[in-house]
């Protein structure tokens, strides 16, 4: 089961925080995949996203989970393989504590626009929310 620390956001959410053109990367998709608008999945759009998260050469990345939900952020690693190794609390408290500061820089550079967002919970009400601190999010 993945672990992340970030931001659940639907795809329109992640557009708007990294100031990227969603209608124009919506053209961009009919065009190239010679679709329809109402064929243009956020499947499709969401790798427009990830290629201006990578091409700023940021360590965040953008997660898919289920139904449109997607998470800014990062996948905890260090807590996945319990066959192989294991992480003690205070290891796991530091590591929260780099990627919270990891993560407030990677989006000040990027000049992310995070100070009020709304949150994409998975089948449930949307939440907004000021000022955020990144969350922990298991994904089964």
């Amino acid at each position: 089961m993945p672990l992340y620390f970030g931001l659940p956001v639907c795809c329109d959410e992640a557009f708007r925080i990294f100031d990227l053109d969603l209608e124009y990367y919506i053209d961009k998709v009919i065009e190239e995949k010679n679709m329809k608008r109402e064929q243009v999945f956020y499947i499709y759009l969401i790798e427009y996203v990830r290629k201006y998260l990578k091409k700023n050469n940021t360590k965040i990345e953008i997660h898919s989970t289920d139904k449109g939900q997607y998470i800014i952020g990062y996948e905890i690693k260090e807590v996945s393989d319990i066959s192989n190794s294991f992480i003690n609390v205070d290891e796991f408290v530091d590591l929260l504590a780099k990627l919270k500061n990891q993560f407030s820089y990677e989006m000040n550079e990027l000049n992310a626009k995070w100070s009020n967002i709304t949150l994409e919970r998975l089948e449930g009400d949307e939440l907004k929310v000021i000022d955020p601190v990144p969350y922990v999010i298991e994904y089964n």
